[in-house]
């Protein structure tokens, strides 16, 4: 049996937005990742998808780091949700 492909990238960090949103943040909120990393798993994401999701939201200037365990959600971030 083939294994599943993975989600792109953007689809991974839209699913990341998609958790923020589901949680109630605002521009500027900050998370711990590790909580979004929990919901991303728990919906049967994988660790890799988490991963490359999370650079693609930073990249994309959507979330960046407000500490070593922590992102914050940026007003283009929001934008996207």
């Amino acid at each position: 049996m083939a294994a599943a492909a993975s989600p792109s990238p953007e689809a991974s960090a839209r699913t990341i937005l998609g958790i923020l949103k589901s949680f109630g943040c605002r521009p500027g909120d900050v998370v711990v990742a590790g909580q979004i990393n929990a919901m991303f798993i728990t919906n049967g994401g994988r660790a890799k998808d988490y991963d490359a999701g999370m650079k693609h939201a930073n990249d994309s200037g959507w979330i960046e780091a407000a500490s070593t365990a922590a992102i914050r959600l940026t007003d283009a971030g929001f934008a996207e949700m």
